[in-house]
């Protein structure tokens, strides 16, 4: 009988045999030296593809279960938003109100305030109609309040408005204002007061308010004219760096 030699033929090893002999070799590998090995084995971009459309489908799972989900996260960022705005009014009013009472003081004055501009509904042609409230306001022992009086008004029911946003500012007798708005005039003189300082407080895109000061029995504009017209500049400034959410020291 012949004897055939018989040569054994290599064969090369499956890819299912490479992935099995690559599994094993990974045991006791650290998580890092693990990730090479698939690295090799499959790509590392292609891990991480995997990795991120699991995530996708599990998340998009996990809404379509619970839609509610979006409205809650929603409702939440909303309301942290609104508490933190809440803390910043609150802080922004404190350190407003005790520069009005410093400008009143340093001023000889009876009254400081400061009117907030705000909107309102539009009119028909799609016009927003501007508004004021004088939300704030200090005043000297035994004078009157006069802040209920000016909230909620319509600023176009006031021609000086107009004139403080063309000219920004007036310093002067009550009398003054008579030629441009008879309407405030009369109402100022109601209330007693004789002099006035008033200043437009400028945001950056828009007018923020105006910033007041009264006198009803000091006659302070002979002498102390620019020196009003200086303090009432300089805070009207501070009041617009506070309004923002800033700080007025600075």
């Amino acid at each position: 009988m012949e004897t055939q030699n018989i040569q054994e033929v290599k064969k090369e090893p499956t890819i299912a045999e490479t992935k099995e002999k690559i599994v094993v070799a990974s045991d006791g590998l650290s998580f890092f030296e693990r990730l090479l090995v698939l690295n090799r084995q499959y790509s590392i971009w292609e891990i991480i593809k995997t990795l991120f459309t699991m995530a996708f489908v599990i998340w998009f799972g996990y809404l379509a279960i619970n839609p509610s989900y979006l409205f809650e996260k929603y409702d939440e960022i909303r309301s942290r938003e609104h508490t933190e705005e809440l803390h910043k009014r609150f802080d922004s009013s404190k350190e407003l109100t005790a520069d009005l009472s410093i400008l009143m003081n340093k001023l000889h004055a009876d009254r400081a305030f400061f009117i907030e501009y705000h909107n309102s509904i539009k009119s028909l042609e799609g016009a927003p109609f501007a508004y004021g409230s004088m939300n704030f306001e200090e005043t000297a022992d035994g004078v009157d309040f006069m802040g209920d009086a000016y909230t909620n008004f319509s600023l176009a029911k006031y021609k000086l408005v107009n004139h403080l946003y063309e000219n920004l500012i007036y310093v002067g007798d009550v009398e003054g204002i008579e030629p441009i708005d008879r309407r405030l005039y009369l109402k100022l003189v109601s209330d007693g007061i004789k002099q006035i300082a008033l200043i437009e407080v400028e945001g950056v895109d828009a007018p923020l308010g105006i910033l007041g000061v009264t006198w009803s029995k000091h006659d302070v504009m002979t002498d102390y004219k620019d020196s009003i017209k200086k303090e009432l500049r300089s805070y009207s400034v501070k009041i617009a760096y506070i309004n923002k959410g800033g700080n007025g020291k600075k």
